[in-house]
């Protein structure tokens, strides 16, 4: 019946087959979506792959609803609430006004503000498609490819893109990048509000451009030794860090010296927290990456920083790289220093041990 209804839609309509005979509606109304078998009779109507009219109004029902359930999800419970500009200048100005950490974060703000908006007004206006089934006749190529990245539980390119990233990682799961996107809204809101001083750690994951806040605190150190000593720095300012046994969530106040930052995930090796060393991985570890724990963050120039003047620890010091994900590795956002005592750092290089601030 399915061939047979598949072979009448295909019929001609003309004056003469009318006559000849009336061709039968196919019904819309609870209908089935059959499958053919390869081993078909005939090869032809396998290779169509829409079996009947019957069966086409069947998926693209059933992909309306899902884009509609999916999308007034999106809408009502996957988004913050954003701010404007003008409430956002207002929190700089009671924030100490525009200082060069002010003008960072505000900018981040005005980032994530735009990508929530974005995926916000795709996401009206493919529901409002879907309920007046329209999709595909008065929409533009822009969102019919986040409508069918959505329907395939991908994360849009141009989503992607606007999140601050230069590739489109398809992989990662769209659910989690929602609550992703939430985190990066509620750490990026905080940093607004309390300031500088007053934050206790830093989510290096949730920017756009967290070298800009390093930067920022090597001219802090800058500023702050030119102001104890007198002299002009000719060395460059390197950092060092050191894992903390610190949970995130009971983190209240800054370090005295530094800061602390978190958000970071460790590839091809392990960290073992007892020790505080590199580890190979263990077998049973079936995860690609390991989350780090907080990390106290300090700046040195670079005669200064301990860990290289230990002759004990230096040969072992590997400087880990980190990038911002595992697609863009031309440059590194800064390193971070890990070590196993007596394993030569060579070790942990030859395996392409690096760190990303995305857990993909």
């Amino acid at each position: 019946m399915t061939r047979l209804s598949k072979l009448i839609d295909g019929l001609l309509s003309s004056p003469t087959m009318v006559k000849a005979y009336n061709r039968p509606l196919t019904p819309f109304d609870n209908s089935v979506v059959p499958h053919i078998n390869s081993n078909s009779n005939n090869p032809i109507v396998y290779q169509f792959n829409t079996f009947s009219t019957s069966s086409y109004m069947a998926s693209q029902n059933k992909k309306y609803n899902d884009l509609n359930e999916y999308c007034n999800l999106i809408l009502t419970t996957k988004l913050p609430k954003t701010y404007s500009k003008e409430y956002i200048n207002e929190k700089v100005k009671k924030n100490s006004g525009w200082s060069a950490y002010n003008y960072w974060i505000a900018n981040e703000m005005n980032l994530i503000i735009n990508l929530i908006n974005t995926i916000k007004s795709h996401a009206q206006i493919i529901k409002n498609a879907t309920e007046n089934r329209k999709l595909g006749w008065e929409i533009n190529s822009e969102i019919l490819e986040v409508a069918d990245s959505l329907y395939y539980n991908q994360i849009p390119k141009l989503w992607c893109i606007l999140s601050g990233s230069e590739s489109q990682f398809s992989h990662y799961p769209l659910g989690s990048f929602l609550n992703d996107l939430s985190i990066r809204y509620q750490h990026i809101d905080k940093c607004l509000t309390i300031g500088r001083e007053k934050n206790p750690a830093f989510n290096l994951g949730a920017f756009y451009y967290p070298q800009n806040l390093l930067s920022i605190f090597k001219f802090e150190t800058l500023k702050t030794k030119n102001q104890v000593e007198d002299f002009g720095c000719v060395e460059s300012l390197v950092f060092q860090t050191e894992m903390t046994s610190r949970d995130k969530e009971h983190l209240r106040d800054p370090p005295k010296e530094g800061m602390f930052v978190y958000g970071l995930y460790l590839w091809g090796c392990h960290w073992e927290k007892s020790t505080s060393e590199l580890v190979d991985q263990p077998i049973k570890f079936k995860e690609g990456n390991m989350p780090l724990p907080v990390i106290h963050l300090t700046c040195w120039l670079e005669s200064e920083k301990p860990l290289l003047n230990d002759t004990n620890k230096s040969q072992d010091l590997y400087k880990c790289p980190v990038f911002p994900n595992r697609n863009e590795r031309d440059q590194s956002v800064f390193d971070i220093d890990l070590m196993h005592a007596g394993i030569p750092a060579i070790k942990w290089a030859m395996r392409g041990v690096c760190a990303t601030l995305k857990p993909y």
